[in-house]
C-alpha cells in the first residue's frame, strides 16, 4: 500500500510520536491493535476514490503529510479503536 512509500510500522511510528508531543500516557497497544484495520480501511477506501489524490489508476497514494489523508486515517484508526474497546482508562473499567 501507500504507493511504497510507507508501511503500517512507519505510520504508526509517526503516530506515537506525535502523540507524545503533547502527552505522556499514550495507549501505544491500543493504537498498534487497530492500525491494521485502519489500515485496510484506508486502502479499500482509496482504492475506490474517483479522485487522482487518493488512487492514481496503479497505486493507492497515502502520505501522512497531506492532511485529507491524515485526517482521514485518524478518523478510521480512532473509530477501530473504539471498537475494539480501547480509548479510555484500561484500569477504570
Amino acid at each position: 500500500m501507500c504507493n511504497g512509500n510507507f508501511d503500517g510500522q512507519q505510520i504508526g511510528d509517526l503516530l506515537i510520536h506525535q502523540l507524545r508531543q503533547f502527552w505522556v500516557d499514550v495507549d501505544e497497544e491500543s493504537i498498534l491493535e487497530a492500525l491494521p484495520e485502519a489500515m485496510k480501511q484506508i486502502e479499500e477506501g482509496f482504492y475506490r476514490s474517483p479522485s487522482k489524490r487518493f488512487y492514481d489508476g496503479k497505486n493507492i497514494l497515502f502520505s501522512p503529510y497531506m492532511s485529507i489523508h491524515w485526517m482521514i486515517f485518524l478518523y478510521h484508526l480512532s473509530h477501530q479503536i473504539f471498537l475494539c474497546g480501547g480509548g479510555g482508562n484500561r484500569e477504570a473499567g
